[in-house]
């Protein structure tokens, strides 16, 4: 019996343990795609399923302003770190009708019979004009180089590209650059990555230039979207990203990139057993972007550069003297906020300021977007008007208009109150015991003289003792 009861105990055990590792497995997700982006672009949401076919799967959320389009479906094997991975990816894309801000409420899809939630998400559909797109890229002629020993398998369409969303931007301007793999959708399963985490720093180091300043973002798990390209369907893969602000006007070299990729001669199943592999690399086309001067200006060399506006509060009505309060100059927008610091403030006659507290928050989709604030606490002496234009303002250069442009404070504050009376107070004239030190004597006295006193004190108090013990004991 007993036999029989920790049998199916442990029995029960292994079952659960399977069960672990078998959703551990699946790794079912869903991800959304940008959520900022121009009018003639889809908005997507995506599932992906490692190591396990999609074989069902619920319908997707219906979102108003949109219009469901194509679905398309996609395959991919990935090595990391020794192991291989195979994934599958089923998007929605959506055309939005009009240009707004639109959202997609939290939703659940059935995958495979297991829930999968979202959170959902904001979308803002601009014009065309307004979105910095990237440059359409242009698969290259001889997209892959044979380091493998079978050159008949090397004859592929994918290719690793390097794009910016501009070619000419300003000094101190932030320039967008992106690391794409595209891989051909009639290739998927023929091509996967090789070693990719011992690649991918030395790819980040090349292609830096030496004369910016980065803002880096995590790179994360790497994201795929499906497009077309020249009327041929792309799954493209994101491998790096980053923000380049150039510190001179040298131009900014982006030198040719290398990316070792692992190649099969025919696709495979989802059973992982080795075959027969090559590798090859891919060779991405370099890129000069042209730098250019800012106009000539006083504070050329210390102005920010940007797309900033001002977003200002008070944190009170009425302002009174001797009351602190504190004041806010928040900018938002586009640009180096790191660098971005307010002028040193001018004082204003009978109003202290004292140094802000700074925070910075970046945009997780846009590297060059976020707000940084400066919070200050102001304390009023004397009562009057105030402008605080005259005292909290920030000069920029807009790269869009090509002009220089100031935010400046627009609040004025009314101080009321009357100052402290400062006439001299006569306290002898109130309190009888100001007028006993009107009578006494300011003469001074020796510091040691009421030492002596005690002194001799304690010693007639120790002769009366003795005298006392004395005469008690001769009785």
């Amino acid at each position: 019996m007993l036999f029989r009861i920790s049998f199916l105990k442990y029995f029960c055990l292994f079952f659960l343990f399977l069960r672990v590792l078998e959703v551990k497995a699946q790794e079912a997700k869903i991800i959304l795609g940008d959520n900022r982006l121009p009018i003639t672009e889809y908005f997507t949401i995506s599932v992906k399923l490692q190591n396990e076919p999609i074989k069902e799967i619920s319908e997707f959320p219906e979102i108003e302003g949109f219009q469901k389009s194509n679905r398309p479906k996609s395959r991919a094997r990935i090595t990391k770190a020794g192991k291989t991975t195979i994934e599958e990816t089923i998007s929605q894309n959506y055309a939005a009708l009009k240009e707004g801000t639109y959202v997609l409420k939290p939703f659940t899809l059935k995958i495979n019979g297991k829930d999968v939630a979202s959170k959902g998400t904001t979308i803002i559909i601009q014009s065309e004009a307004l979105k910095d797109k990237p440059l359409v890229p242009a698969p290259p002629e001889s997209p892959a180089q044979v380091i493998g020993k079978n050159p008949e398998k090397t004859k592929s369409v994918s290719f690793l590209d390097v794009e910016t969303n501009k070619n000419q931007i300003y000094a101190g301007e932030g320039l967008r650059v992106q690391l794409f793999f595209y891989l051909a959708l009639a290739e998927q399963g023929l091509l996967d990555f090789y070693k990719f985490g011992d690649q991918l720093p030395q790819l980040i180091k090349k292609i830096k230039p030496r004369q910016v300043w980065e803002e880096s973002s995590d790179p994360g798990e790497v994201k795929s979207d499906t497009l077309l390209v020249k009327g041929k369907t792309y799954i493209r893969f994101k491998l790096y990203e980053s923000v380049y602000y150039p510190l001179s006007t040298e131009p900014l070299l982006l030198p040719s990139l290398t990316l070792a990729m692992v190649q099969r001669a025919k696709d495979q199943t989802y059973t992982l057993a080795p075959t027969q592999q090559d590798i090859v690399s891919f060779l991405s086309k370099a890129k000069t972007i042209t730098v250019i001067a800012l106009p000539p200006h006083p504070l050329r060399e210390t102005v920010a550069v940007g797309q900033f506006q001002l977003q200002e509060g008070i944190n009170k009505t009425g302002f009174t003297i001797n009351k602190s309060f504190s004041y806010t100059f928040e900018v938002t927008g586009s640009g180096n906020l790191t660098a971005l610091h307010l002028p040193d403030t001018l004082a204003l006659a009978g109003l202290d300021i004292y140094p802000p507290q700074i925070q910075q928050f970046r945009n997780k989709t846009d590297g060059r977007a976020g707000r940084k604030t400066f919070k200050y606490t102001l304390l009023a002496r004397q009562p009057g008007k105030y402008n605080l234009g005259q005292s909290f303002y920030l000069p920029f250069f807009n790269p869009v208009s090509g002009q220089y442009d100031t935010l400046r404070s627009s609040l004025n504050i009314q101080v009321t109150g009357a100052p402290k009376n400062q006439k001299t107070l006569k306290p002898e004239e109130a309190d009888s015991f100001y007028k006993l030190i009107q009578a006494s004597d300011n003469e001074l006295q020796d510091i040691n003289q009421m030492e002596e006193i005690k002194l001799y004190t304690n010693l007639v108090i120790l002769l009366l003792i003795c005298a006392s013990l004395f005469i008690f004991l001769k009785k």
